[in-house]
């Protein structure tokens, strides 16, 4: 069986090798191929695009490159269980098309002859996948789609700022703050006070001094709990690791998580903070959000906040990110979610044209393709930006809009719906006017210097084998399970706070040690 297995995969290798079928142009020219060919490429295709054979951007494409596209459309909901059946039949594209394949399934395909090594491909036609994917995403990006010493993917990534960082962040009503005649605060302990502020006050200034709820949010998400804790240390809710100067460590067995949570339990004791915070759901603060006379001072949710607020009041404009918070050791630090490589390009052996292939792939990763792929056409959907005009990252801008975007449109027949295999940071650079209130979130992540005051103390994306990965994720599920379930019990009184010693000792029982010792293994190897 293994001498089955390595003959494949050194067929595989030398396809990848062998010359392509279609004349193929040089390295960055246009058209790709100087005859036209076709290539069957399988791909999620999104409900709201119309006809993806019709598509705008599927014409451009096929008009560009020379490449006729032949699709095999599948679902966006049950993909991965599609792209098992296709890898495994006996009809296989030629492209699999941005669909995020998991890292072990990859080498798995790699070890069973079903894509090739496009080894050869990067070295002699790797342009964009240079020049602006990996300035963008790191050196080490080509490792996230590298297995046994060859290059098996054409990988994608990036982030538009207002998910990398505005999606972390907690809003504030800053019409209480006028009410108030209070500053937005910048460390704990002006929190604390503005807090208090809410409670005491008319804030609202509807006659009930008592309906006020100075903070809430809704259950698993931790985002109180997070802006709060990132004011003691850097507090990752998803792994609740961090690395500080390449050293992992668990955030929640220490004295400064202890801090946390007792300021917590008095935020809730004081009633500053909802303790309802831990069970009710969205629909319910929803709800809470929409009563005549606006009642809540913060709102923990993240980007939620556009789906469970009506975008169209004064409420909803006024709520804006709160700083990073100094806590009482003065540390601080921006809560990011940084943008991930995706393993999204795959070229499988029974592609005749492999360097054609590749470099639409790597086409795909230009700015200009990204800029049609995302946004549309210019003259139509958007126009170059005139002199003066910020992007949303405050820089200059590059383009602004002509109409209201494809991407938010019911149905479109401009755009695939889909950048997961792009550079995908493009809005970046859509023009932002500095006093438009309809992008509140890009003006504060200017305004209060997340990208300055980033520690990178954030766990990156690791790669392990598949049995690591298998062993990693199950502790995970039981740490991150435990924590979240001590900080509503420490936070409610439920638990003791001086029974953080047991806590840490369970967490140990769980196999702490372990879960510490895989991140730290693949940290070290990226």
């Amino acid at each position: 069986m293994k001498k089955s297995l390595a003959l494949l995969v050194s067929l595989a290798m030398l396809f990848s090798l062998a010359s392509a079928l279609a004349d193929v142009t040089e390295k960055g020219v246009l058209p790709i191929v100087t005859e036209p060919i076709t290539l069957k490429v399988a791909m999620p295709i999104n409900a709201k695009v119309e006809d993806i054979n019709t598509n705008k951007l599927t014409l451009f494409i096929e008009e560009t490159t020379g490449i006729d596209l032949e699709f095999i459309e599948l679902s966006t909901s049950d993909t991965a269980t599609q792209v098992n059946m296709l890898m495994n039949s006996s009809e296989l594209p030629d492209v699999l098309l941005a669909y995020n394949v998991p890292y072990d399934v990859l080498c798995g395909w790699a070890d069973a002859g079903l894509i090739v090594s496009l080894d050869e491909q990067v070295e002699k036609y790797g342009d964009n996948l240079f020049s602006n994917f990996m300035p963008k995403l790191g050196d080490n990006a080509l490792s996230y789609v590298t297995y046994d010493d060859h290059i098996w993917a054409v990988p994608s990534g990036g982030g538009l700022i207002t998910n990398v960082y505005g999606g972390e962040y907690n809003r504030l009503q800053t019409g209480f703050l006028e009410a108030l005649g209070m500053e937005m605060p910048h460390s704990i302990d002006e929190l604390y006070e503005f807090l208090k502020g809410v409670r005491d006050n008319d804030v609202n200034g509807n006659g009930d001094p008592s309906d006020e709820i100075p903070m809430t949010t809704y259950a698993g998400n931790n985002y109180i709990f997070r802006m709060l804790s990132n004011a003691w240390q850097y507090t990752d809710a998803s792994s609740y690791l961090k690395v500080t100067d390449g050293k992992v460590s668990c955030i929640a067995n220490n004295e400064y998580f202890l801090e946390t949570v007792t300021f917590m339990k008095k935020l809730v004791d004081e009633g500053l903070m909802d303790p309802a915070s831990f069970t009710q759901d969205d629909s319910v603060t929803a709800a809470i959000l929409a009563q005549d006379g606006f009642n809540v001072g913060i709102y923990a949710c993240g980007n939620m906040y556009t789906n469970t607020m009506d975008s169209t009041g004064d409420e909803y404009q006024n709520m804006r990110c709160l700083p990073n918070l100094e806590g009482p050791y003065g540390y601080k630090s921006s809560l990011y979610s940084p943008a991930t490589v995706r393993i999204s390009g795959i070229i499988t052996s029974a592609c005749k044209d492999v360097d054609a292939a590749f470099r639409m792939m790597d086409w795909f990763l230009s700015e200009d393709f990204a800029l049609a792929c995302r946004v549309g056409f210019e003259g139509e959907e958007w126009a170059k930006a005139e002199d003066g005009m910020i992007g949303r990252d405050g820089t200059p801008a590059w383009f602004y809009l002509l109409k209201t975007q494809e991407w938010v449109q019911p149905s479109t027949n401009v755009i695939w719906d889909s950048e997961s295999f792009i550079v995908s940071d493009i809005m970046n650079h859509c023009e932002m006017s500095m006093t438009a209130s309809k992008y509140p979130t890009a003006l504060d992540i200017q305004e209060w210097n997340f990208p300055g005051e980033n520690t990178y103390e954030k766990l990156p994306q690791l790669l392990m084998s598949a049995e690591d990965m298998a062993e990693y994720n199950e502790l995970k599920t039981l740490i991150v399970d435990q924590i979240n379930v001590a900080i509503a019990a420490f936070t409610l009184g439920d638990r003791s706070l001086d029974e953080f010693d047991a806590f840490c000792g369970e967490l140990e029982a769980m196999g702490l040690e372990r879960y510490i010792e895989l991140a730290q293994t693949a940290y070290d190897a990226l």
